[in-house]
């Protein structure tokens, strides 16, 4: 039985750490952990430079991002999901060493009539690094962004090489054709380099910086992450994830007790309270106390038992508007285990003992609304320690939960 017990908190514990597992991400794309109908963005930006320079990238990259997108609904495009873009810029001496694995890292440099470039990244993957020039034009970083977070240029260019005086391919269409039958511009001695925008992207900050940043861009790096598109339980009424931030259940149980000399069934009533810190992942306090009587010829035994327990609760999944919710917990406690005896006109004092116990259990809870549901089943494995022996302690119980 000490092997059962160490096994299940070795279990406990794997869950918990995949629950509290953090990965790294300088561009993230991730539904919210309340609202699984909302979408983030976010953009993390280190700056290599001065503060001057962290300020420029900060305000530009701000003023672009600020905008609010929708993936629309299959079937009506009036409703949908948000996407909420973030920026969040900062100097790159001032992060730590484990802030810089989830940073983009920019070197900023004058301007030396190059252009500024970004590797191409991937939504939710390691970060990247640039180049960019100062004192750029306006959406010159909003555009270097877009690079960050997964998006290609969308404009052919061509450049003057002084040495053979002639135009030479930069940057060609994916997909082909270059415009003006492929032939894209002519760069020469005045124009040293020169451009368009592809066919079908006159309009697109990827091909030019006249536009302002559109949700379509902001569109395509959400399908890059594989988020593109709203799920049926967002439209068209507003759904949330079962994710309260308080949870608590009170119900009815039944509590088998006992080791190989005296075990019996006893019932009583348990209560709980849950705290969410994720979505994921709660602490968790548990009361419970439960009767047994025992009457044999005309003196009756009166057994009593409660226990408080504290640990934690881990939901492996969430998602929009489930059927049910299973959850697994692991705490740990106190139990006091106490008798009496009556009949006759006779009563006892009442014996006491107290015992270290875990609770491990699961729990499966069926959603009526956002504010309640009914726990269908809830067991645990609930071992004591009276009298320098083991009881293999198992309770069952039902009940309502309430979530706010």
């Amino acid at each position: 039985m000490k092997y059962f017990i160490f096994l299940a908190l070795i279990f406990a514990g794997f869950l918990l750490i995949q629950g509290c597992a953090v990965q790294n991400h300088a561009t993230t794309v991730e539904r919210d952990k309340e609202n699984g109908c909302t979408i983030h963005v976010i953009l993390q930006i280190g700056i290599e430079g001065t503060d001057a320079d962290v300020i420029a990238v900060r305000d530009q990259l701000e003023e672009c991002y600020s905008k609010k997108c929708v993936i629309p609904c299959e079937n009506d495009n009036s409703v949908g999901c948000p996407v909420l873009s973030h920026v969040n810029v900062k100097k790159w001496s001032a992060l730590s060493d484990d802030e810089k694995k989830s940073f983009h890292h920019i070197t900023m440099v004058n301007n030396d009539g190059q252009p500024s470039n970004a590797h191409i990244g991937t939504p939710n993957g390691g970060p990247k690094t640039g180049t960019w020039r100062r004192d750029e034009p306006p959406r010159t970083y909003c555009h270097e962004v877009l690079h960050l977070a997964g998006l290609k240029d969308q404009y052919c260019s061509r450049v003057y090489d002084t040495v053979t005086h002639t135009s030479v391919v930069e940057v060609t269409c994916d997909p082909p054709p270059d415009p003006d039958g492929n032939n894209c511009c002519t760069a020469t001695a005045a124009m040293i380099r020169c451009g368009q925008p592809c066919p079908g992207h006159n309009n697109d900050l990827m091909a030019t910086l006249t536009p302002e940043l559109s949700c379509d861009n902001i569109l395509d790096v959400v399908k890059k992450a594989g988020l593109n598109s709203c799920p049926e339980a967002c439209c068209p009424h507003h759904h949330t994830y079962y994710n309260p931030k308080n949870l608590i259940f009170i119900g009815p149980s039944y509590v088998h007790f006992g080791d190989k000399d005296l075990h019996y069934g006893s019932y009583g009533g348990t209560g709980e309270y849950t705290h969410f810190f994720t979505p994921k992942i709660g602490a968790t306090v548990d009361i419970g106390i439960y009767f047994h009587n025992d009457k044999q010829n005309e003196l009756t035994t009166h057994y009593q038992q409660w226990n408080a327990t504290a640990g934690i609760t881990f939901i492996p999944i969430t998602k929009p508007k489930p059927h049910v919710i299973f959850s697994t917990h692991a705490l740990f406690g106190i139990s006091t285990y106490s008798y009496k005896f009556t009949g006759n006109g006779f009563t006892s004092n009442k014996t006491s003992q107290h015992s270290f116990t875990p609770n491990i259990g699961v729990a499966l809870d069926w959603p009526v609304s956002k504010s309640f549901a009914i726990r269908l089943v809830q067991a645990d494995y609930m071992p004591t320690f009276f009298s320098k022996s083991t009881q293999n302690n198992f309770r069952i119980s039902i009940g309502a939960a309430w979530m706010f």
